[in-house]
Formats: C-alpha cells, structure tokens, sequence
C-alpha cells in the first residue's frame, strides 16, 4: 500500500480509508507515485471503457454513452476495489485465528487489563441494577406478583400492601442498595483493578458522538409509541390510586355501587382492552380487498409475545401453594415450624432472608417464591407473626440473585458480554448478596414496623378463607 499521511482515517473511516489505499494502488499492487503509473492506470479504465462500446455496439461519437460506459467502468473498478478489501479483511480475521473460540481467548491474552476491568464493572452494573430494581414495584419481578396473589388468595379482609404502600417501603431500600452496589463495584475495581476513568476532551467527543448517532438512529416518536406510552402512564396512576390506603381510592367508587372488588389486574385489562381499539395511523390491506385501519395492539402480536412460559410459572406457583394449603401440608410445616417461636423476631427474619438468598442463587426467583412464601405464610400464622414480617423480605431477597449466572437470565446474558469467568461474577456478586441482606433486615425493622405495624399480629390475619 502506498504512503496516505496526509489522510486521517478516524475521520474518514476505516472502510473509506482501504478504499482509498487500494484507489492507490495498481493491480500488481505498486502505488501509483507518479504520472507515468498514473497515466497507466488511465489506459487501464480507457481499455475497459473500449471492450464494452465494442461488446454493446456503442457508437464513439455519443458523449452520453461515452459516460455511461465510463460510470460502468468505474462501477467494476470500485466492485474490484471492495472484492479485495472484503478478501484482505478475510485474510486478517483467519490469520487470527480457526474458530471463534481461539479469536476470543486471543484477544483476551491480548486485552488490556484495565479495559477488561473496566467492562466488567460496567456490565455488572447493569446486572446489580436489574436485580434491584425488581424490588421497587409490584410488578418488578415474579416474585412480587407471586407474593400479591397469594394474599389476595388466602385472606378475605385487605391486607394494606397495595401498588403504594409497596412503593413507599420498597423505595428507599432500593435507592441504599443501589448506592452500596455503585460503591462496592467502585473499590474492587478501581481499587484493585486499577482502573481509571480520566477523560479526555478527544475521548469525550467519541462518546457524545457515539450517543448522538444512536439517539439520532432511534427516529422520531411514532403514534404507537405515543399511545403506549400515554396508556402505561395511565395504568401506573390507576394502580397507584386504586387502594392508596391514605385516601379513598377511585375503586372504592365501584364497590359500593355495584359491589364489585377491583384489583390490580382490572386495570391491566382495561389497557389492554383500548390498545386493541385504538388506530395506529397506518392501513393495512384486508384479505377480501381495501384498506382497514390498523390497530395498535392486535391477537397475533399479543400471542407471539407474551411469555406464557411465566404464566404458567406463576400459576402454577399459586397452584402449589393452594394444594398445600387444602392438603393440610400447610398447617403440618407451620406446626413444625413453632419450634422457633422462642427466638427474637430478628433473628428469625435474618435466618429466613439469608436462607431466601441462598436458595434463590440456585433456582430461579420465580421458583423460589414459589415454594418458600407459602411456607413462611403458614409459619408466621402459627408463630402469630405478622405475616408482612417474613413474607416481604423474603420476597425482597429472592431478587437479590447476584453471584451465579443460573440465577437470573441477565446474569446469564452479562456473563457472556463481559467475557468474565463464574469466579469473578462470585467474587462480586457475594459482597452484594451480604449488603442487600443487611439493607432489607435493617428496613423491615424499622421502616417496616413503622407502616405496617408489625408489632401487633393483624385482625384481617385470623380470617384465612378466600372469597371463591
């Protein structure tokens, strides 16, 4: 290849800037330094330009067909040009290796440690932050909506734990552990990795630019965006205000008119019911002819993509607890379980949150709730516990799924993307297991005592017969 100096390929492109190496270049691959090689390849694209006047029987005379003819010329050249870039990257990528697995361990032996490190923090970060932000709503995670069905279930009276409440006590713990996350991954990589995070002004323009292509490649906000977006927005508020406990909430409207309980899955499918009416702007062709309006929501799409898969999981979660409950296994584990009443109430939380913390990196959250909330339901009825002192922190720490990648699928996903062993996610994901323990034993005691009123075992807890 001949000499480009004075051409900067960061602003022209790594692609851009091979072409114009090989537009350099003669076919026996000298560059063309001079006018006589210059002059050369002339002759070269003229002898081209001749064979297909002869071939099509082009009349010389016609200028227009001259540029025709010459823009095809041109056209074949530039197909050579990218044929050999295309084949000299192909040569690269097979000198570096026969498979994929040595090209990945390669540029790992080749990797520079501190980028390593620095990946790693970044990407178990998105993994601690997905698992803590389960915790914050009622629909967060599988085991929140495990832990609401099942009360709704097994007590006649309302319970207290709505949309709201949740949110209230979940909130602040959710902030402390995603705190205590950013500040651990800081230490054991910034601090024993080395890893330095100084900036440069050139750096800094790569990444705003980087982020402005993407945001630009998003597009404009289309009217089916807009409408989910306004129609979710809708939902969280409906949620939120249907039983707040501090003020009548707008269902209590409906109750006592027509004596009908609404709960949190009401809303949904009244969402979901608008989204199937509500036009998207475009028409789609009818199969008997003409154009019908299409609809923002349609049964195909919703058959495709809704996880059925955690349906499933979930119902049969609440299957297994009601089939315990009706087969007496309930009462019989609760009885055994009273063996603990003579410890303190915090000592029991700890044992039942470490216990849930465990169990939960071995299977799936949803699996975990499942079995062991039904368990801890009967054992706080028979301690008389209030139930909300084991359940929600239980539920909480089922989440909390941070050092193996069988835990969670996101650790599954961040183990491959960040190219890190099962070790290295163990060595910082059990640091979290220990904190986010402590955090949700520190706030059931004390911000949990506080709003459900732990203390005192609760009236609507003796009554254990659901409506059928």
């Amino acid at each position: 290849y001949c000499d480009l100096s004075d051409e900067d390929p960061h602003k022209m492109g790594r692609k851009d800037y091979e072409v114009l190496k090989l537009r350099n270049t003669g076919q026996n691959g000298r560059c063309l330094t001079n006018k006589k090689d210059h002059t050369r390849r002339e002759e070269e694209e003229n002898e081209v330009i001749n064979m297909k006047k002869k071939d099509g029987g082009l009349d010389n005379e016609e200028e227009g067909d001259n540029k025709r003819v010459k823009q095809e010329a041109n056209d074949e050249w530039d197909g050579k040009i990218m044929r050999d870039v295309h084949d000299a990257n192909s040569l690269e990528k097979r000198r570096k290796g026969q498979n994929s697995d040595d090209n990945n361990d390669d540029d790992d032996a080749e990797e520079v440690p501190e980028i390593r490190a620095l990946r790693q923090m970044f990407m178990l970060s998105v993994a601690f932050a997905a698992n803590i932000g389960g915790t914050g709503s009622p629909l967060g995670c599988a085991p929140n909506i495990i832990l609401m069905g099942l009360l709704q279930n097994t007590f006649n009276e309302p319970t207290g734990l709505n949309f709201a409440t949740w949110l209230a006590y979940n909130f602040p713990g959710l902030v402390i552990c995603g705190l205590m996350g950013w500040l651990w991954l800081q230490l054991l990589y910034r601090k024993s990795a080395g890893v330095s995070l100084q900036a440069t002004r050139a750096s800094d323009n790569e990444v705003r630019s980087f982020l402005e292509t993407q945001y630009r490649g998003l597009g404009v906000l289309s009217r089916k965006e807009a409408v989910v977006l306004v129609s979710f927005s809708v939902l969280v508020l409906l949620w939120v205000f249907r039983a707040p406990g501090f003020v009548p909430g707008w269902s209590k409207i409906f109750t006592d008119a027509y004596g009908v309980k609404i709960a949190a899955a009401t809303p949904v499918m009244l969402t979901v019911f608008v989204l199937f009416l509500i036009p998207s702007g475009a028409d789609q062709h009818h199969s008997r002819g003409g154009k019908v309006p299409e609809v923002c929501l349609t049964w195909e799409v919703l058959e495709r993509r809704l996880p059925w898969r955690m349906i499933l999981l979930l119902g049969g979660g609440l299957a297994i607890a009601e089939g315990a409950k009706t087969s007496g296994l309930s009462e019989y584990i609760g009885g055994q379980l009273q063996a603990l009443n003579f410890l303190p109430r915090e000592v029991v939380v700890l044992v039942v949150t470490c216990t849930t913390a465990l169990l939960t990196e071995l299977a799936s959250n949803t699996a975990t709730a499942s079995v062991i909330l039904p368990i801890l339901l009967d054992m706080s009825l028979a301690m008389k516990i209030h139930p909300f002192h084991l359940l929600v922190p239980a539920t909480t720490c089922c989440a909390y799924a941070f050092m193996l990648p069988v835990a969670t699928p996101g650790n599954t996903i961040i183990l491959s993307a960040a190219r890190m062993t099962t070790y290295e996610m163990m060595k910082a994901g059990a640091m979290m297991n220990l904190l986010c323990v402590l955090v949700v034993n520190i706030t059931i005691n004390t911000l949990g005592v506080i709003m459900f009123d732990l203390n005192t075992f609760p009236a609507w807890a003796n009554i254990t017969t659901a409506i059928p």
